[in-house]
């Protein structure tokens, strides 16, 4: 089994058909399976989900108590078989054969990580918008994953769903998701980056994500919790960059201080140009550049 494909859903049942049928592709092969979490649905996803996949031994739904994402991602992630692990979520969906190219071109070259581009799907129009802001290049590139990762960490994001994972590292490791807690791609991804060796970058645009969807975690309203769980993630950053190796310490500390000034950004919107001109005269030890600086969604 080379590859797994780990679908979590919750409550989209006007989306996952599309997802679903996006991965028509693969369903039959024998060398791939794919695995939906349902994370406690109480709508008609599941019978959706059921409705727009075939019977194959290679596809798999897993029924759960509600838990969040992270969870979902993680009841995956223990039982997948794959060599490498992708994650999808559920109202979203891709362009199989852009990412089987991308995933083949990542696999050949032996890439603990494999990254490619995504669009942006509108819901209301359908309209699709390649996010050319997060594109790093137009040429291949494979580097050292980590130094690679801190070079482009502006463009790159921390989506989980960008990449392409080798499923060893991350298992040995024991590397699964901060479960309870929103953000969580903000922690997962760039620990990801620093205990892998080699990632592959191709510039195809493969991954649709859903934009405008009511309901959905991002575009919910920015609640006590959240705030909360950013302070989490941001702690989990600092405690992992004291346990690195200590030229990588400062990059994680950067992060963290970049998650709570997201957090202060979201409470008080004001000019980008003030932050910009806040952190370009920090100094200390959490210090980052102007260009390491974007505004969150």
């Amino acid at each position: 089994m080379i590859l797994s494909i780990i679908v979590p859903v919750y409550n989209v049942q006007d989306y996952i058909e599309q997802c679903a049928k996006s991965l028509l592709f693969f369903y039959g092969k024998s060398d791939v399976e794919i695995i939906y979490v349902n994370d406690g649905s109480t709508d008609e996803t599941v019978a959706r989900l059921y409705e727009s996949i075939p019977k194959s031994d290679n596809i798999h739904v897993i029924n759960r108590k509600n838990g969040g994402l992270s969870a979902a991602r993680n009841t995956g992630l223990k039982v997948a078989k794959g060599e490498y692990i992708f994650f999808l979520d559920g109202d979203d969906f891709i362009d199989s054969k852009a990412f089987w190219r991308l995933f083949s071109n990542g696999y050949t070259r032996g890439a603990d990580i494999i990254t490619g581009n995504y669009s942006k799907y509108y819901t209301e129009t359908s309209e699709e918008k390649e996010e050319v802001a997060h594109s790093i290049g137009y040429v291949p590139v494979i580097g050292q994953s980590f130094e690679w990762y801190k070079k482009n960490t502006r463009k790159i994001s921390s989506v989980v769903w960008r990449s392409i994972y080798k499923t060893a590292i991350i298992k040995i490791h024991g590397h699964f998701f901060h479960e309870g807690v929103v953000y969580e791609d903000c922690e997962w991804t760039p620990i990801t980056y620093n205990i892998s060796n080699i990632s592959y970058y191709e510039p195809l645009y493969f991954y649709y994500y859903r934009v405008g969807r009511a309901g959905s975690i991002m575009s919910s309203n920015y609640t006590e919790k959240k705030q909360y769980d950013n302070i989490a993630i941001a702690k989990a950053l600092i405690e992992y960059g004291n346990t690195a190796n200590i030229e990588d310490v400062n990059c994680f500390y950067r992060y963290a201080m970049l998650q709570l000034i997201g957090d202060i950004w979201r409470l008080f919107p004001i000019s980008s140009v003030v932050w910009e001109d806040a952190i370009s005269t920090y100094s200390g030890p959490w210090s980052a550049s102007k260009s390491s600086l974007r505004r969150p969604k």
